[in-house]
């Protein structure tokens, strides 16, 4: 781009064209390019990056460069990038976007750099754009939100994503309408709105990520979105949100990954038949029994469930009833200060009698404030499963169990003890759990633990 737009005039000199160069097809090298861009594709200002520096390296690049539309088709406007700094930056952008052809257009914003007047600026040179708009993604100031909103009510029909957040103080639950983005895909707010239209783009709606002042909010959502694939309802409201009268099952046949962090989430989960689910997060304070109700009922193939420390009332047994619906668990993750002692570890630890062992197939365990107890029934829980080097039962495990068969399931590959709480901490003969034998000889066979005392 030219030095008048704020940036560097690029070289034009061929002294550095190379034969090979540029006997390469127009395809092949446009494709080269592609593949050149930063930022998963995302390019900003610097001239020491894709696209701008391969303007600036000679004459055949640069013809080639500026004739790959695609290149331009996204950009991240910030005003500093990488050693490059934009000082009109709503002129740079109308560069860019000149040498994007008729592509639909990425915008991601970094804002926080740029007066108020840059920003508003930066808004109103993508405006005329909007029917070619396909990702809006960064932290917007509320007048720069306000105008954009705005465009996308009067028709914005190629937009595919959506991923904004405010600063709190400029967020009054502002009033977003969908009804001309038909084939919106990805809907992401970091605050609360006040969302309309969702009907227009029901069909193909895959991914939410929005805040609810209620459960009748979070109902709707899921009833107007029947293909999602990813939800995340985030909220506070009391537990006695009224659930509406004759509410029937709420059926949700393709979604994969359901994150609550609302108050109460119990009179959503008693409704909600998700069959394909794979991966669960938790973060309410229902008591825990409304989860492994709801996986005993629905069945789904889960491989991930989450237990945040906002779920206060969870237990270790509810954590149990939960894994034992979890036939295909890999990954775990509990950081609720639940209290998981001697006898819970006992139930996770693997044994010759199949049909008991619970969760055969975990593969991550991450437990953060709740182990309590004594190490050594943690240690018989992991040496269960670990089986060591090249897929042969670890030999620590043969000194612990040897009166058993070793012939099991066994995919553990990582553990990590965040904060956990064990007796042995606090004995004048403490020592890490890593610096145990028989563990220690897991490590070196490669199994990854991660131990962090409550003292560190």
């Amino acid at each position: 781009m030219d030095q008048h737009h704020g940036l560097a005039q690029p070289q034009t000199t061929s002294t550095i064209t190379g034969v090979g160069c540029a006997s390469l097809p127009f395809d092949m090298l446009s494709k080269v390019f592609f593949d050149c861009l930063p930022d998963g594709g995302f390019p900003g200002f610097s001239r020491k990056e894709a696209p701008l520096l391969l303007c600036r390296v000679c004459r055949h690049w640069r013809t080639v460069a500026l004739a790959s539309h695609l290149l331009w088709a996204k950009l991240t406007i910030r005003k500093h990038s990488n050693g490059t700094i934009v000082t009109t930056p709503s002129l740079a952008i109308g560069v860019w976007i000149s040498r994007a052809g008729q592509c639909t257009l990425s915008f991601r914003f970094v804002n926080f750099e740029f007066s108020f007047e840059e920003r508003i600026g930066i808004i109103t040179s993508i405006l005329p754009y909007r029917k070619r708009w396909e990702h809006l993604e960064g932290h917007l100031i509320g007048q720069q939100w306000l105008t954009i909103r705005s465009a996308i009510s009067e028709g914005a029909p190629l937009l595919q994503y959506i991923d904004i957040s405010l600063p709190p103080f400029e967020n009054n639950d502002p009033e977003m309408r969908l009804s001309a983005t038909p084939v919106l895909r990805s809907l992401i707010l970091h605050s609360h709105h006040n969302i309309l239209g969702l009907e227009a783009c029901t069909r193909t709606l895959q991914l939410l990520s929005v805040y609810v002042r209620n459960l009748d909010e979070c109902l709707s959502y899921l009833v107007h979105c029947p293909s999602l694939k990813f939800a995340k309802l985030k909220g506070n409201f009391p537990v006695t949100s009224p659930t509406p009268e004759g509410f029937r099952t709420l059926e949700m046949q393709q979604i994969l990954t359901l994150k609550l962090h609302v108050s109460f989430a119990g009179p959503l989960l008693d409704r909600l038949h998700s069959p394909v689910l794979e991966s669960l997060c938790f973060g309410s304070l229902d008591a825990g029994f409304v989860v492994s109700s709801f996986i005993s009922r629905c069945s789904p193939p889960l491989a991930t469930l989450i237990i945040f420390d906002s779920a206060e009332n969870f237990s270790s047994n509810d954590l149990l009833d939960c894994l034992r619906c979890c036939p295909s668990l890999t990954f775990l993750i509990v950081r609720n200060r639940m209290w998981l002692g001697n006898t819970d570890m006992d139930q996770l630890q693997l044994g010759s009698e199949r049909d008991k062992n619970i969760c055969p197939r975990l593969e991550q365990i991450y437990l953060s404030c709740c182990g309590r107890g004594n190490m050594s029934h943690v240690e018989d829980m992991v040496l269960s499963r670990w089986k060591g080097a090249d897929d042969v039962v670890s030999s620590a495990s043969l000194d612990c169990t040897s009166a058993q068969s070793y012939r099991w399931e066994r995919n553990l590959r990582q553990i990590s003890l965040d904060t956990c709480d064990f007796e042995d901490y606090s004995s004048n003969q403490s020592i890490y759990f890593i610096k145990r034998p028989k563990i220690a000889k897991c490590i070196e066979e490669g199994l990854f633990i991660l131990e962090e005392p409550p003292w560190r």
